[in-house]
C-alpha cells in the first residue's frame, strides 16, 4: 500500500521515499526497497491514541538530502507525529525533530534512544539508555514527554529515574509502572530483566508494582508501605502489586494482609504476575505463577483480589476476588467472587481457586487463605452438611472436568478444611524466608532440541517405516509382492520436489534464527510443519496441479487419507506462528444475497482456509469489506510466503456476527471466537463493535487520501463462510 508523493527534480538530490501502512503505525521507507524486518517492527507497534505513529527505514549511508524526503513522504493530516527512526538521521534525532515540526507545522515526538519493545506492542525508553521521549513544537519549544509508549494517564505522577526508598531498597521505573526491589551494587540478573520489561503486561489507567528480585535479600514489608504512602492519593486506588521476588512479613501473615494493616487502606494485588499472552499461551491477560528463581509456571484461573484493612467489618478482612476465569456466567452474583447457583449451593472464587459451599456464610475464613498451589487449581466442596456431601462432590467434579477441557490448566478436587487455618500462606515469593524452588514439569523441563537433531532423528524412522512396507504385501502379512506406500513427505518431494526441499531448508534457518518466535514446544514436527504450510502459502493456497499429483494418486490408503494429513500438518504449522489479536480485512464483491446469507446467522463456522491483511485493502476491487476482529488469527510473515501484514485464519474457526450494512460500500464486522467459548458475550461483542469501526474508519480515511494497496490478492483472500473470494482471481504461486 503506497502514499502518492509528488515527484522530486532528480538534481536537487531528495531521495524518493514512500509511506507504507503497518498494522498501527506508518513505515517510510526507498521507493525501491522494502526491508521486512523494518516493516514486522513497524507492524507490531501498539496504537497511538493521541497522534500518527511514523516508523523511518534509515539507510546506512543517508544523504543530507534525506529530511526533505522524509518530509515529504509524512502521512497526511495534522495530528502529532510520533517518529521512530531506525538509524540516526544526518546532523542526529533532535535536529531531525525539530526541523521536521517547523517544516511540517505538527508537533513531532522522538527520541534520542533507542526504544525497548516490550508487551503488546509498548515502546519504552529506560534510565539506563538515556532521555525519555522529547516534544518539539512548530514554534522551536521542547519538553519531555515521559518514557513510555503509548503514554499512561499516570507517566507524569511516577519518578522518572530510580529512586531510593530507603538503605534496603530502592524503586526505578519500567514499562508498567515502577519496580520495588533490593538496593546494592549487585546487577540485576538479565533474564529478570527482560521478564520484567518485556513480559509484563502494562495497564493504561492503573500503575503495576513489581516486589522484589529473585534470588535476593527481601525487601521490607514497611519499605512497601512507604512506597505507597509516597503515591499520589488519587493513584492508589489504581495500583496494583504483584510479587515476583521475597517479602519480608510479620509471621504467619499473608502479603496483602500484611500491607492492608500497615498503611491502614485497600491493598489490591495480583494473584501472579500478569504478563502478555504469547504463541504459547495465547490466553487473553494471563496471570502466571512464579517460581523461586523467578521462572514463570502456569497461568491461574483467579487473577485479581482486593483486601481491606482489619478494623473493617470481619468479612471485609477476607480476600475478595475481582477478576478470575471460572465458569460462572449467567450466575447472580451475591458479591465480588461469590454466585448463586442454585438455591442451596453458592460458588465462591478463591486465591487458590474456587469453593464450592452452602448459602450460609461459614465461620472464620477457613480455605479463603489457603495459598496458591502452582502444581494445580483447587475445587473445594464443603462436608459440613452431609445431606449436601455427594451433590457438592459432584459438582466439584464436573467444574474441574470443565475447566481442564476449556482451559487446560491442571485441576484437583478436593474438600474444604472445616477449620479456619492460620494466616500463614503467603506465595514463596512473598516470605522472609529462602525462595522456594519452581514447581517444574514435563511442559516447563522439556530440553529445546536443535534442527539438525530433530531432522536427523526423522531419517532412521522414515528408512524403518519403508522398510517394514518392503517386507509386507499389500495386505500386511509378510511375504508376497512388495507394495511401498508413499508418506506425505515423499508426495510432497514428488509432486514439488527442489521446491519443497527449498522451503524445509528455508524453515530450519528460520527455527535456527528465530525459535523464541515460533512455537516448537508443540507435538509433531516443526520442520515438516511449517515447510509444508510455507509450500502452501507461496502456491497461493493450490497444492495439486492436476490428476497426477493428487495426494491419494496411487497412495493406496483410501479417499483422501493423505489429503487429510496435509491439511492436518498446515494447520498444525499455522498454530506455531504468531498470534495477532486486533482488527484484520479482506475485501470482496458480494451480493445482496451474500449479505443476507450473514445476517441470517448469529454465528458461522468458516470449512476453509481465509487470509486476511492488517492493513486494510484501499484502492483494491470489490464493494464490501469484511472486518475481523482477530483473536489467534496467524501472522505467517516468518516464513516469506507474501505481504507481511497477512493473517490466515485455518478450516474451522468460528465467528460471531456483529453487523451487517449494505450501500455504495458494504461492511461486514464479525468477531473471531476463541476455541471453546460457546456462550454469548454481549460485552465483548460492543467492544469488538467499537473497534472493529475505528480501524474501518482509519482504512477508509487512508483510501481518501489517495492511498493505493498494490498487488493483487490471491484465492485465500476470501469472505469467510460464503466462499466469496476477493477480485483480481487466485492465481497459482
Amino acid at each position: 500500500m503506497t502514499a502518492p508523493l509528488p515527484r522530486t527534480d532528480p538534481r536537487r538530490g531528495v531521495p524518493h521515499l514512500t509511506a507504507r501502512r503497518a498494522g498501527n503505525a506508518w513505515l517510510i521507507h526507498p521507493m525501491d526497497a522494502l526491508d521486512q524486518r523494518s516493516w514486522m517492527y513497524a507492524a507490531g507497534l501498539a496504537r497511538d491514541p493521541e497522534g500518527t505513529l511514523v516508523v523511518v527505514d534509515t539507510p546506512k549511508e543517508p544523504s543530507p538530502d534525506f529530511l526533505p524526503g522524509v518530509l515529504r513522504a509524512l502521512p497526511p493530516g495534522r495530528s502529532e507525529l510520533r517518529l521512530l527512526f531506525g538509524r540516526t538521521p544526518p546532523g542526529g534525532v533532535a535536529r531531525a525533530g525539530k526541523w521536521l515540526a517547523a517544516r511540517s507545522g505538527r508537533v513531532v515526538v522522538t527520541t534520542t534512544a533507542r526504544p525497548r519493545p516490550t508487551a503488546q506492542g509498548a515502546l519504552f525508553v529506560g534510565p539506563d539508555r538515556g532521555p525519555g521521549w522529547t516534544r518539539y513544537t512548530p514554534a522551536g519549544d521542547e519538553s519531555p514527554a515521559g518514557r513510555r509508549f503509548p503514554r499512561p494517564s499516570w507517566e507524569d505522577d511516577l519518578p522518572d529515574g530510580p529512586v531510593a526508598v530507603s538503605p534496603w531498597s530502592q524503586a526505578e521505573p519500567i514499562p508498567a509502572g515502577l519496580w520495588l526491589r533490593p538496593a546494592g551494587p549487585a546487577p540485576v540478573p538479565p533474564d529478570h530483566r527482560t521478564l520484567v520489561t518485556t513480559r509484563l503486561r502494562s495497564r493504561p489507567d492503573a500503575v503495576t508494582v513489581v516486589l522484589g528480585l529473585p534470588g535476593d535479600t527481601a525487601v521490607p514489608l514497611a519499605d512497601v508501605a512507604r512506597l505507597w504512602q509516597a503515591l499520589p492519593g488519587h493513584l492508589r486506588s489504581a495500583t496494583w502489586f504483584c510479587c515476583f521476588g521475597p517479602v519480608a512479613l510479620p509471621p504467619g501473615t499473608a502479603f496483602d494482609a500484611a500491607l492492608a494493616a500497615a498503611v491502614g487502606g485497600t491493598v489490591r494485588s495480583y494473584n501472579g504476575l500478569p504478563v502478555s499472552p504469547t504463541p504459547r499461551e495465547p490466553i487473553d491477560d494471563p496471570v502466571m505463577t512464579v517460581g523461586g528463581d523467578g521462572s514463570l509456571g502456569r497461568p491461574l484461573m483467579t487473577h485479581e483480589l482486593v483486601r481491606f484493612p482489619p478494623q473493617d467489618a470481619a468479612r471485609d478482612r477476607d480476600p475478595m476476588v475481582t477478576g478470575h476465569r471460572w465458569p460462572v456466567e449467567g450466575l447472580p452474583m451475591l458479591r465480588p467472587g461469590v454466585y448463586q447457583r442454585d438455591p442451596d449451593t453458592v460458588l465462591e472464587v478463591l486465591r487458590c481457586g474456587l469453593w464450592v459451599r452452602g448459602p450460609q456464610e461459614p465461620a472464620g475464613g477457613g480455605p479463603r487463605f489457603l495459598p496458591v498451589d502452582r502444581s494445580a487449581e483447587l475445587v473445594l466442596y464443603d462436608t459440613s452438611d452431609t445431606s449436601r456431601l455427594p451433590a457438592f462432590r459432584r459438582l466439584a467434579k464436573e467444574i474441574a472436568q470443565q475447566v481442564f477441557a476449556a482451559h487446560g490448566v491442571p485441576v484437583q478436587v478436593r474438600t474444604a478444611p472445616r477449620a479456619p487455618l492460620p494466616q500463614d500462606s503467603a506465595p514463596p515469593s512473598a516470605t522472609s524466608g529462602p525462595p522456594a524452588r519452581p514447581v517444574t514439569g514435563p511442559a516447563h523441563g522439556t530440553p529445546a532440541s536443535g534442527t539438525a537433531v530433530r531432522r536427523a532423528a526423522r531419517l532412521p524412522e522414515q528408512s524403518q517405516r519403508r522398510k517394514t512396507a518392503a517386507e509386507r504385501d499389500g495386505t500386511g502379512r509378510p511375504g508376497g509382492a512388495v507394495t511401498v506406500r508413499p508418506t506425505l513427505d515423499d508426495w510432497l518431494r514428488g509432486a514439488f520436489g527442489a521446491r519443497y526441499e527449498e522451503c524445509t531448508s528455508f524453515v530450519e534457518a528460520l527455527i535456527r534464527q528465530r525459535a523464541s518466535a515460533l512455537d516448537t514446544r508443540a507435538a509433531g514436527d516443526p520442520v515438516a510443519e511449517l515447510a509444508a504450510l510455507r509450500l502452501y502459502l507461496l502456491r497461493g493456497g493450490h497444492m495439486t496441479t492436476g490428476p497426477e499429483t493428487a495426494p491419494d494418486s496411487g497412495a493406496g490408503r483410501g479417499p483422501g487419507g493423505l489429503e487429510r494429513e496435509l491439511r492436518r500438518r498446515l494447520v498444525s504449522g499455522l498454530r506455531r506462528l504468531p498470534a495477532f489479536r486486533g482488527p484484520v480485512t479482506v475485501r470482496v464483491s458480494l451480493p445482496e444475497t451474500g449479505l443476507a446469507w450473514y445476517r441470517a446467522r448469529s454465528t458461522l463456522t468458516d470449512g476453509d482456509w481465509c487470509a486476511t491483511t492488517m492493513s486494510g485493502r484501499p484502492g483494491q476491487p470489490g464493494d464490501t469489506d469484511v472486518v475481523i476482529l482477530s483473536a489467534d488469527g496467524r501472522c505467517p510473515a516468518l516464513l516469506g510466503a507474501g505481504d507481511p501484514d497477512v493473517v490466515v485464519f485455518p478450516p474451522g474457526t468460528r465467528f460471531a456476527r456483529l453487523h451487517v450494512e449494505s450501500g455504495e460500500r458494504g461492511t461486514v464486522l464479525l468477531r473471531q471466537l476463541p476455541a471453546g467459548d460457546t456462550a454469548p458475550d454481549p460485552q465483548a461483542d460492543r467492544d469488538a463493535l467499537r473497534r472493529l469501526r475505528r480501524a474501518l474508519a482509519d482504512w477508509w480515511r487512508d483510501e481518501s487520501a489517495g492511498v493505493v494497496r498494490t498487488g493483487q490478492p490471491g484465492r485465500l483472500f476470501r469472505a469467510p463462510g460464503t466462499g466469496t473470494a476477493a477480485e483480481a482471481g487466485a492465481a497459482d504461486g
